[in-house]
Formats: structure tokens, C-alpha cells, sequence
């Protein structure tokens, strides 16, 4: 049976829908605990765009409720009931177009998510309401009304429609609770779907960015490309003489230098790979690559490819060129990536910028930005704004009488690393007070800094500490010497030096990092988590043991093969478990934050703008900023006793009036 509530008079005479009043709605809903919702709009923007109806019920009933002649308000303490759980497909999406009535619900349970837990790793997956109800139930529903919905309105076909969106996700959930009891991945699941309120949240609060501040980095940015383009083109004139190849750039005009005397011209779009390429080729110098994609390769002038060929282009173009074409392509990227564009993504309602967040990658790690079919937009990637003033620090808080506050985990992976290893000399250094790992590591690579502080590198040699830093990741990530040789540019038996430093220092690691990697490659999958029992699946491990019981000889394209299958799931099988009891942490640390901000009826007073990685931002006003700022570190502390019972990992917070954390 299908109710609509409207204040619409009836036109149609189907006898399946039966018009009802809200309080009818309300007395019908009232007994279940267990509620499926869904909504319909006008597009896909909560703040421009507008509900045109709103869904509940199971697969006995359905409540369509239309939204343009009564007040989503009505069914606000619906909603809002602790009792009940609501759910939902893709709930990130209804859930922003609740908060625009400041609705927010306590349970949700998202059938998208659910999916996505199961099936992590695995691409091929598909989670569209239309193919997940196709995979359990045997049938796909048709989903052709969607695109007219907003020319429409509710019609008999948009009512049938919206009601079969929420008729079938109880018997979805029956599924998905089977599969998640069998897995271990319960609690993985449970926490996803706390967390979708928080990132719903974020997502409509978005950032705030200073306009006229952004307008002048933006022309500073294209001067600092500018001079580096100039010096580029004086660098190429210098090899005029000793390379007739390059006359083919030659410009017609001429110019006068500072004495005053003609001088020629070469000059090229430094923009263009392709003329980059054409000059380079001028010196027998042809830099290629393996496509990601085909698999075939190809050439590019992409700044780790050229670093390959620094011999090679040292010697034919000096050593100058790759320095000074590496600054080109970073202030290049600084243009194109965080220039003009932000401009175009300013809501036109709120006044700020609104990313998208995919709340769960293979690592179950956030990601944000990426293209958007549906919008045909490329949302802003928030979580690789570059550090610092220059950037960060264009935005602010929206009000005068509002602040920031940002608080970070300390070494967060490194922390988790030491607690999932166990590894004794770990434990005994974080025991001992000396608590940074990344010093401990700059002080193998910079053998001058030995012996200062912890402190004193942090201040004095902060640069020293991140490359260390960047080292630190790369060894505890699977890395060996050739790695580092490369990540530092320096010589292998230096790298290889450093390596063995490591893990004479640190010897349980090997042993840790062994155990991951036998487990992985005989099982197929890695748990990300021991708190959760979350599991990620390497698609490729059915091929990998056919692949491997064919024992083909080393060398040849089939053991090349079985090699770098091996080298990725080793990798995987250590990496992933550090990031997702990180990324796990964070979360919940937000899920904390989000609740005591509801139980101090704050929540859309206090707005969380952005997340990165281990990273919190929330904007507040001024006079709870430094209660905010303890409360959210309290958060952030307790999640971490969590998921770090031998060794505890300490949040820092700041209050500031712009993002430069």
C-alpha cells in the first residue's frame, strides 16, 4: 500500500495510493523502530535546490510525503527519535537535505555503505540502489523516472517511483547483516554509518575563503611562473649555440639585453609536454613511462619521470634545467590547482566552498574532490590544500565573531604502527619521553644533527625532520633502501645504509611486517583494523596463486608479473592496516565531537568546514573557542584509547583566526 500526504487536491484515480493527512502518517510510522527513508529534489545541491518529497516505510507500506505543500518540520521529532533507525541508500545525500531544516536524525543505516564494507578492494562492485536490490533479491528496479522527476512532480508513476526506493531496503539490510556476521565486519560497518552524519555535516557546512586575499595569491602565483618560464627560456638560449637542433624555436624578433646589444630568442610554451618533449628530443633525451591504464608506454615530462633521466639531462642540458623546469611545474600546478578555479565553486547561497568527500577508499580513508557526472563539476580536493600561510591561510572564518580551531593527532601512524607491531624498542622509545619518531630518523640521515634535541630539529631543522618524515613513512610503509634511494635522491648504498640502521634499531618490525604480508598473500585480504574487523580484498590474488602455482621462472613476463603482484599486496598488507586504524580513529574521534555538539544543541552554531587524514577544522565563535578546542582534543584523545591501548596518542589543538595548521 502506498499513503501520499499532500495538500495537493487529487488527480488521479489509482486506487493503490491512498491520500492520507500527516497525522495519519505519523500514527502508521509510530510503532516500528526500523523506518526506511529516502527523498527526492529538485537537483543535487541541499543548498540551491529544494525537496520535493520525502519517503518512509518497508516493504508492506510506503509513506510518500510532498514536500512542496507540507513542511519536512512535521516529521522533525520523527526523525529525531533515539528509538528509531532510519534506513537509508547513499544517506550522505538525504542527510544535507535534512540539516537545511536543521533536522538531524540519531540512527542511520546506510545500504550504499553496507556494500561498500563488504565489498572493499573490489571495483568491479557496483552499489547502485538498482544493482544491490538485482545481487540479493533477484530483480533490478527501474530507475527511468529519475531523470523527469523535477518536470513532473508527483505524478502516479514519480509516487510508485519514490515509494520503491525505500520498499526493499530492510530486505537488503537481512543480507548485509548475514554477510557482516560471517566476516567479522560488524563494528566496521556500525561506525560508517555513525560516521555519515558527521560527513554529511561537513560537506554542508563547507570552508570559507577570503576572496580578495585568494585574488592576491593568484597573481602572485602567475608572477612566480612567470620568472621561472624567463629563466627557463635564458637557460635554453645559453645551449642555442651548441645545439643547431633547437633553431626550430626561434623567434622572428629580437630583443635588446641590458648592454644594450640584439639578443635571440628561444621560447617555448613550458605548459605544453609537447614542445617540452620536441626540446628535449633536440638532445636525444626521450623520457617514458608505463601508462597505468593501457599498460603500454608512453612518453612525459610528468616531474617524477624526469627525475628517472637527471644523469641524462645533466649531462646534455646542465644541471640547472631539471631544477629549474621542476620549479616551473610546481608553481604550474600552484596555478592551475588552487588558482582562478576556487572562484567558480563558491556557493551562491552560503558564500562558501562545498567539496565531496568518498567516505571509503580500499585503505578506509577519506578522499575528497573528483568529478561529479551527474553536476558535471570537479569538486575542490580539500584534503591536499599545500600547508602553511600562503595557502591555508586565505581561509578564515566567516564571521568576525566567529574563529577556527584545528587539532591534529601527534604522529598518529606512527603511534598505530607501534601499537599494532608490538614492537618492544618502539614501545620502550615512545615509553621513554622521546615520543618523535621523525627525529629519530632525520638523526640517521643527517648524522650532523645527532645530537640535538628532539625540540631542536622540530625548530631549527624542521626541513631535515620532514624529509625524514617522508623516510620514515617510506620504510614503515614496506620500503627497503632502493626505495629511499629514490625517494631522497641518494645514493643507493647510502639508502641502503639508512635501511639497515632502521630495523637494526627497530628489529620487531621485520617480523611484524612478515607476519601482514604471509597472511595477505595466503588469505587474499587484509584487516585494516583489529578493533573493527574491517577487510579490504586484493582482486587480484585469485590470479596471483594460479599465477604462482605455475612457478614461472624469474625474468620472464609471466614471473615479472608474479613479481609485482607479490611486491603490491606485500605493500598493501602493511601500508593499509596503519592507515585504517588511523583513518578509523579520526572518525570516531568526530563522531564524539559531532554528539557532544548535539547534547549542547550547537551543532550548525559550531560548523566542522574540513578533514584531513588525522586533521580536524572546526569554526566557532570566538567566546567558546577555547572550549571547543578542549573539548574536541578530549574527543580526539578518547577515540585514540580506543584503537592505541599500549601506547596513547596525543591530539594538539589551535585556535586561529585563518587555516594554517
Amino acid at each position: 500500500m502506498i499513503y501520499l500526504v499532500s495538500n495537493q487536491t487529487r488527480i488521479f484515480e489509482d486506487t493503490s495510493i491512498l491520500q492520507i493527512s500527516v497525522e495519519r502518517s505519523l500514527e502508521i510510522l509510530a510503532p516500528f523502530s526500523q523506518i526506511e527513508f529516502d527523498t527526492e529534489t529538485t537537483g543535487l545541491d541541499a543548498h540551491t535546490c529544494r525537496l520535493l518529497s520525502m519517503q518512509f516505510g518497508n516493504i508492506n507500506f510506503q509513506v510518500v510525503v510532498d514536500c512542496t505543500t507540507i513542511s519536512p518540520l512535521k516529521y522533525k521529532k520523527l526523525l529525531e527519535d533515539k528509538s528509531k533507525t532510519f534506513l537509508m541508500q547513499n544517506a550522505k545525500f538525504d542527510l544535507k537535505f535534512l540539516y537545511r531544516y536543521m533536522i538531524v536524525p540519531h540512527n542511520v543505516y546506510d545500504t550504499m555503505l553496507g556494500e561498500s564494507v563488504i565489498h572493499s578492494g573490489d571495483r568491479s562492485k557496483r552499489k547502485s540502489l538498482d544493482v544491490i536490490t538485482e545481487r540479493y533479491l533477484g530483480f533490478r528496479l527501474d530507475k527511468t523516472v529519475r531523470g523527469s522527476i523535477h518536470k513532473e512532480g508527483l505524478s502516479e508513476r514519480v509516487i510508485k517511483y519514490a515509494a520503491d526506493d525505500v520498499k526493499y531496503l530492510g530486505e537488503i539490510k537481512k543480507h548485509q547483516d548475514k554477510i557482516l556476521k560471517e566476516t567479522g565486519m560488524t563494528l566496521a560497518l556500525d561506525l560508517d554509518n555513525m560516521y555519515v552524519k558527521v560527513l554529511a555535516y561537513i560537506e554542508y557546512c563547507g570552508m570559507y575563503m577570503d576572496s580578495e586575499s585568494w585574488k592576491f595569491k593568484c597573481k602572485l602565483d602567475m608572477k612566480h611562473m612567470d620568472i621561472w618560464a624567463g629563466l627557463l627560456d635564458r637557460h635554453l638560449n645559453s645551449l642555442f649555440d651548441k645545439n643547431p637542433k633547437l633553431k626550430k624555436f626561434q623567434k622572428v624578433q629580437y630583443s635588446l639585453d641590458l648592454f644594450g646589444e640584439e639578443d635571440r630568442k628561444v621560447t617555448i610554451n613550458w605548459s605544453s609536454p609537447t614542445q617540452v618533449l620536441d626540446v628535449l628530443g633536440c638532445f636525444d633525451i626521450k623520457p617514458v613511462v608505463m601508462d597505468k591504464k593501457t599498460k603500454k608506454m608512453k612518453y612525459s615530462v610528468e616531474s617524477g619521470v624526469l627525475k628517472k633521466y637527471k644523469k641524462e639531462l645533466d649531462k646534455a642540458l646542465g644541471k640547472d634545467f631539471l631544477r629549474l623546469y621542476l620549479k616551473y611545474k610546481a608553481s604550474q600546478k600552484t596555478v592551475t590547482t588552487y588558482g582562478k578555479n576556487f572562484f567558480s565553486h563558491i556557493n551562491p547561497i552560503t558564500g562558501r566552498i562545498h567539496t565531496k568527500f568518498n567516505q571509503l577508499m580500499n585503505t578506509g580513508r577519506l578522499s575528497s574532490g573528483g568529478k561529479d557526472r551527474a553536476l558535471r563539476v570537479d569538486f575542490i580536493n580539500f584534503q591536499n590544500i599545500p600547508r602553511g600561510k600562503y595557502t591555508r591561510g586565505r581561509f578564515v572564518a566567516q564571521r568576525a565573531s566567529n574563529t577556527l580551531v584545528c587539532a591534529d593527532y601527534s604522529s598518529q601512524e606512527s603511534v598505530v604502527l607501534t601499537n599494532l607491531s608490538n614492537e618492544s624498542n618502539l614501545i620502550e622509545f615512545y615509553t621513554n619521553g622521546e615520543g618523535d619518531l621523525h627525529t629519530f630518523v632525520a638523526k640517521l640521515l643527517y648524522p650532523a644533527i645527532k645530537d640535538c634535541t628532539v625540540k631542536e630539529v622540530k625548530t631549527k631543522h624542521s626541513e631535515k625532520r620532514q624529509t625524514a618524515k617522508s623516510a620514515n613513512f617510506a620504510l614503515a610503509y614496506g620500503g627497503d633502501g632502493y626505495t629511499l634511494s629514490k625517494n631522497l635522491d641518494i645514493p643507493i648504498a647510502e639508502g641502503k645504509e639508512i635501511y639497515n640502521k632502521y630495523f637494526d634499531a627497530f628489529p620487531g618490525l621485520k617480523d611484524y611486517f612478515n607476519k601482514c604480508s604471509d597472511e595477505a598473500l595466503q588469505k587474499g585480504y587484509v584487516v585494516l583494523s583489529p578493533v573493527s574487523g574491517r577487510r579490504t580484498y586484493f582482486p587480484q590474488h585469485e590470479e596471483y596463486k594460479t599465477l604462482k602455482s605455475k612457478r614461472p621462472a624469474f625474468g620472464t613476463e609471466e614471473g615479472k608479473k608474479l613479481f609485482r603482484m607479490k611486491g603490491s599486496m606485500t605493500r598493501d598488507s602493511i601500508n593499509y592496516p596503519i592507515q585504517g586504524t588511523s583513518a578509523e580513529m579520526t572518525k570516531l574521534a568526530q563522531v564524539l565531537f559531532f554528539d557532544e555538539l548535539r547534547k549542547r544543541d550547537l551543532l550548525f552554531t559550531v560548523l566542522i568546514p574540513n578533514v584531513v587524514h588525522d586533521e580536524i577544522l572546526i569554526e566557532c565563535p570566538k567566546k567558546i573557542a577555547q572550549e571547543m578546542s578542549d573539548l574536541l582534543q578530549e574527543c580526539m584523545e578518547k577515540a585514540g584509547r580506543k584503537f592505541c591501548k599500549t601506547i596513547p596518542v596525543a591530539a594538539e589543538p589551535m585556535i586561529s583566526s585563518a587555516w594554517e595548521h
